[in-house]
């Protein structure tokens, strides 16, 4: 079966479409990798956050302890307990803020994911589509 010049032309059209959905579909690859890597870097630094947080709060409730038994004894440190007070609220904040942050991160790869997950299907029907014109 010999081939016209539309059929041979129609041909390298597709096959250059292919190589150009072979080609995305890598790079998207390629984006997903990344979004992996970044996910896992983030994840570690939000453990470790979450590690030093929860070293931070021991420490805390170790020096309220201490404030609270030096009060009992005089009342000259009554200063001392609104700054530990404050220091309690900062890291409260701080700690929402981080949650906040990490929700939103959170949100981000999961959008991220969609999308990409979006371009496959699309990437996907496209060289499905492309295939059953072949055949």
């Amino acid at each position: 079966m010999s081939e016209t010049p539309n059929q041979s032309n129609r041909l390298d059209r597709i096959e250059a479409l292919v190589e150009r959905v072979a080609q995305q579909q890598a790079q998207t690859q390629s984006q997903i990798d990344s979004l992996t890597r970044q996910q896992a870097q983030t994840q570690s630094q939000i453990d470790s956050l979450a590690r030093q947080q929860a070293d931070t709060q021991a420490q805390l409730d170790a020096y309220i302890n201490t404030a609270t038994g030096v009060l009992a004894r005089s009342a000259v440190l009554d200063g001392v307990v609104l700054e530990l007070r404050e220091s309690t609220e900062n890291l409260q904040r701080n700690s929402e803020e981080h949650q906040r942050s990490f929700e939103q991160h959170q949100r981000n790869f999961e959008e991220h994911q969609r999308t990409t997950n979006a371009a496959l299907a699309s990437l996907e029907a496209i060289l499905a589509q492309l295939i059953g014109r072949i055949s």
